[in-house]
């Protein structure tokens, strides 16, 4: 059995048949990051009932909003997994620049009596999943938690996320961008391609048309492939080095849109998991987002 537990949140977007194997085997542990629309919570519905109201809030301008794990989930989740018998945890979360999780991991670690390392991806989608899902791999054969922790941050270096967002107005409604920088991006029509850098969201370019801008998003992402396929990566045994792949490609209602952005990609991205950005994302992201993960 293995003796690391990992705990992550519901921004990761880990595949389904990923999560699925790994909840079923054991050792792996996921927080709901909430959503509301219009003050309404959306728990009680099933994922895709979720995905059709934010896209319909989208669509008719109503105000989407999220929040981050209490500490009281978390200490339920970290005392289930030592009832389980693990001996530590690794909780490793969205950037901590965004939403306020990491913090309450860090709060939830100190009140309960296993070891738990929080760790800030610095990051979030499957920039954060596939750094989850090759911690959890490696943590099958290990219970060395230091040198789980070491290679946790070397992964989380390792992966990058590029994206597009067509407007900014969902980000203005949630609150997550200023209302005169909104005005301006609608004014001059920008469609602001951008990555996340120490946990930040960071706009590279400011396309002022859709073809534009997912031309910028392609040539950002092969660049940045190449560069990663020619790096040299030093990792723990058992470690997947980077390799330059697009590992997800992610989308938001626009699912056609985004098998063109796969195929344009070419071959770095031919077995990229296409995934609908998780609830808690596509909140703030609009309509018509696209993003490619590389590893």
């Amino acid at each position: 059995m293995r003796s690391i537990a990992i705990v992550t949140d519901s921004s990761a977007a880990l595949p389904a048949d990923f999560f699925a194997a790994a909840t079923a085997s054991g050792g792996l542990a996921q927080v709901d990051l909430p959503v509301s629309i219009a003050g309404q919570p959306l728990e009680s519905l099933s994922s895709a009932e979720i995905d059709a109201a934010i896209v319909t809030a989208h669509v008719q301008g109503e105000q989407v909003t999220t929040s981050g794990a209490s500490p009281g989930e978390l200490i339920e989740v970290y005392e289930r997994l030592a009832s389980q018998g693990y001996a530590g945890i690794i909780s490793i979360h969205l950037s901590g620049a965004l939403s306020g999780t990491c913090d309450a991991a860090r709060v939830a670690a100190d009140m309960v009596q296993l070891p738990v390392a929080v760790i800030d991806s610095e990051n979030l989608a499957m920039a954060l999943g596939q750094v989850v899902m090759n911690l959890y791999r490696f943590t099958e054969n290990t219970d060395d938690l230091e040198t789980a922790v070491e290679v946790a941050e070397d992964l989380c270096a390792a992966v990058k996320l590029f994206f597009f967002i067509p407007t900014l107005d969902a980000l203005k409604r949630g609150g997550r961008v200023a209302p005169a920088l909104a005005m301006v991006a609608q004014m001059f029509q920008i469609r602001p391609v951008a990555t996340v850098l120490d946990g930040k969201l960071i706009y590279l370019e400011r396309p002022r048309t859709t073809p534009k801008a997912i031309e910028r998003l392609t040539e950002l992402t092969l660049d940045f492939s190449a560069e990663q396929a020619k790096g040299s990566h030093r990792f723990a045994a058992g470690v997947p080095a980077p390799t330059g792949r697009v590992v997800a490609v992610h989308y938001c209602g626009n699912l056609l849109q985004a098998q063109e952005f796969q195929r344009s990609l070419g071959e770095p991205a031919k077995d990229a998991e296409l995934l609908p950005l998780p609830p808690v994302l596509s909140a703030h992201s609009g309509l018509g987002a696209l993003a490619a993960v590389v590893y």
